[in-house]
């Protein structure tokens, strides 16, 4: 109406300009009139009525599709599916997949459509005979289909699935199956651990020495007893289950309290154990301890449950025990005496044990520095090839000489529960190579092939890389050792891993003498070897393997060795490294080229002050130090180096531990109570090379510890450290 009127208007407007437009509007408007009068005409007569009702149907078609989608794609833990298997079963397509198929299978709705067997190819093997059977039953039935399964998904992980469809054939022949799968993985775990949770209290049962029973907490007739009450007592079992059996059987001195007793606690509802006597079928007497559990419905006691427990022999013995009791307390008196004194003695013993080392360990260092590093300037003033020979023997009997002692170290630190592995990360290939730069010259000199073998491992590994790196030197150096031909082959593999670890094997196999299987027992024995007579032709201690399996189980693994005499061995260890979360950045700062060079270039002229008492080791660090460049002040002991200190301003200061008049620990708390003390670095350069010495002299306030005897380039990279970024 709305557009009659307006045109009507249109039409009085242009009168006035154009009669032939007047006429043309005219047309226009008759035609609308017609046109509306037409169609009112169908609407009155229901001509259009089935096609208002067709387009209703359509939208709650539409609506109705919507909400089963919406119902299907929000059903937990599982999906909606229907499938087009054509007429001969030989097509399989998906019309319809409902989006749990994502969380379910692991793939895309798309996937799904675009590709059925996707779906088809993850039921496990073992499931896909039965499945089709099952299927090719209903399929010729088109009777329901129900059957459970197990997938794969590609992330690999195992999802049980119960899967419930019905077929139907549609008009052109073509079967269609619509279903529903569930992930019911959850309900087959918690069945299988029921399963499990059955057996083990069938096991338990059976396998028990006492008599497992259940009973009527109201009559105390019993409604179940173990097959071990007809084995102890000679009665059946269903004699056990009659009225009374259990009060007619007592022994006659504990009718009268043993009921009434089990009745009273009943009644609190507690558990309770008691000890009686009851008349077997032979007529023996038995003593039993009886151990008794109420358990309530609704808050009164419904079930006795418990186990009788034979004690005949036991009370037998009481008596002769009652005998011996006194005489034991004496013995027992005097033993615990006599063990007191004994642990004492031990406790002393290990403490001294523990003194003796650390001395020892620290007068040996103390010289074998001043030798190693003389040895070390000796060559820097340039040798003659002789002259040089000469040195590398004495700087490798030097090495041999550390080597032992940091053995005997280890070895004690071991025994003692003290040695303390670290956590950082372990770059597996990094470790092999530079246990092969170590090695490969006396590999090479023996002219031997060295074969390495590594598989992929987990990336961001955590552990003891120092340790790892220690243990295979000690398989290595022993298969070059005993090796004259052949080769010497180094393998590494991730033999487990879950969520949290990765458990790595580390094999060494060598060509060498090999070893009698009598002998293997005793190969991981501390100062034992295979055949201790060997030592003379090859050396060695005895202490490399002990400490390699004591190693391997403080890494949550195990050592071991295979060998055929005349032919070979390997020797294996295993460990556990953590892993550790990917954060995208690498935290491995590159070590110096040259960090003597860099000393030079970079801080030359620095002031270092050196608190050192032994004269050739001072003079020995001070020569290292002016090589670099750097100006030194000495001290003989702390008193001196606190008022150097005191009245210098140092770049860095070098600190021994031991040391007359003051030791370097209380030397350096003075120094750090100085108005410049805090900033200065200092670091323990000492022949305490404990654990509990590096605590104490991070402890006192030192930054860094430098064990002797030191190796020239660890010594110079340490000194850049801290000339370059300070305290």
């Amino acid at each position: 109406v709305a557009a009659w009127v307006q045109g009507l208007a249109e039409l009085f407007f242009t009168l006035y300009a154009d009669v032939t437009d007047v006429f043309n509007l005219l047309g226009h408007v008759y035609k609308a009139v017609a046109y509306a009068m037409v169609y009112r005409a169908l609407f009155a007569a229901g001509v259009l009525a089935p096609y208002r009702e067709l387009d209703a149907e359509r939208r709650r078609l539409r609506e109705s599709e919507q909400r089963i989608r919406t119902l299907s794609d929000n059903l937990p833990g599982g999906l909606v599916y229907q499938l087009d298997v054509g007429i001969d079963r030989k097509q399989r397509c998906f019309t319809y997949l409902s989006s749990g198929i994502e969380q379910l299978h692991g793939i895309s709705v798309e996937e799904g459509l675009a590709n059925a067997m996707a779906l088809y190819g993850q039921v496990e093997p073992e499931d896909r005979a039965r499945l089709a059977e099952l299927e090719a039953r209903a399929m010729a039935e088109l009777g329901p289909f129900s059957a459970e399964m197990r997938i794969r998904r590609p992330d690999g992980q195992v999802r049980w699935i119960l899967v419930r469809s019905a077929p139907r054939r549609l008009a052109n022949g073509h079967v269609v199956w619509d279903g529903v799968e569930l992930d019911i993985t959850e309900v087959k775990q918690a069945e299988t651990a029921l399963k499990a949770s059955e057996q083990r209290f069938r096991d338990i049962v059976n396998s028990t020495d006492g008599i497992v029973w259940e009973a009527d907490a109201q009559t105390f007739e019993f409604t179940f007893v173990s097959q071990k009450a007809e084995e102890l007592l000679g009665f059946p079992i269903e004699d056990w289950c009659r009225p009374g059996f259990w009060v007619d059987h007592l022994h006659p001195d504990d009718k009268s309290w043993a009921p009434d007793y089990c009745a009273s606690c009943t009644g609190r509802l507690e558990p309770h154990d008691f000890e009686y006597r009851f008349v077997a079928r032979d007529g023996h007497t038995v003593w039993l301890h009886d151990i008794v559990t109420v358990v309530a419905e609704e808050g009164r006691p419904r079930w006795l449950r418990g186990i009788m427990i034979d004690i005949t022999q036991r009370k037998e013995t009481e008596l002769e025990l009652d005998r011996h009791r006194n005489h034991l307390e004496a013995i027992v008196k005097d033993r615990t005496a006599e063990l007191t004194l004994a642990k004492e003695a031990a406790e002393a013993a290990n403490v001294a044990k523990s003194t003796f080392l650390a001395n020892m360990s620290h007068e040996i260092r103390t010289p074998l520095n001043a030798i190693t590093g003389m040895a070390r300037l000796i060559r820097r003033g340039g040798l003659s090839p002789d002259q040089s020979d000469r040195l590398d023997k004495l700087e490798a009997a030097g090495g041999h000489l550390l080597d032992i002692i940091n053995a005997i170290l280890d070895l004690s630190k071991i025994e003692a529960g003290k040695l303390q592995l670290e956590e950082s990360p372990v770059r597996l290939d990094g470790i092999i190579g530079n246990v092969r730069s170590i090695l490969l010259n006396r590999i090479e000199a023996k002219h031997l092939a060295f074969k390495v073998e590594m598989a992929d491992y987990p990336g961001d590994l955590l552990g003891d890389p120092v340790r790892l790196q220690q243990a295979l030197l000690n398989y290595l150096t022993n298969a070059v050792k005993f090796t004259d031909a052949g080769f010497v082959a180094l393998r590494c593999r991730v033999v487990r891993e879950d969520e949290a670890s990765a458990w790595v094997r580390f094999e060494v196999q060598d060509t060498g003498i090999g070893i009698k299987p009598d002998a293997l027992a005793k190969l991981f024995v501390a100062f034992e070897q295979a055949d201790n007579t060997m030592t003379r032709k090859y050396g060695g201690t005895g202490l490399g393997l002990a400490i390699t399996r004591q190693l391997a189980r403080l890494m949550g693994g195990e050592a071991g060795a295979e060998s055929v005499p005349g032919v070979g061995s390997i020797f294996w260890f295993t460990a556990r490294l953590k892993k550790a979360a990917r954060t995208g950045t690498n935290n491995d700062a590159p070590l110096p080229a040259d960090a003597e060079a860099l000393l030079l270039q970079l801080h030359a002229g620095k002031r270092v002050l050196l608190a050192e008492d032994e004269p050739v080791n001072r003079e020995i660090v001070q020569m290292h130090l002016e090589d670099a460049g750097l100006k030194v002040d000495a001290a003989e002991d702390g008193v001196e180096a606190v008022e150097l200190a005191g009245r210098n301003a140092y770049d860095l200061i070098l600190m021994d531990m031991q040391m007359p008049r003051m030791n370097g620990l209380e030397a350096t708390r003075k120094i750090r109570e100085m108005e410049s003390g805090p900033r200065v670095p200092i670091v323990a350069m000492t022949a305490n090379a404990f654990a509990e010495d590096k605590a104490l002299c991070f402890e006192a306030g030192m930054d860094d510890h430098i064990a002797k005897p030191f190796k020239a380039e660890a010594f110079f990279e340490t000194l850049l450290k801290w000339l370059s970024a300070g305290r």
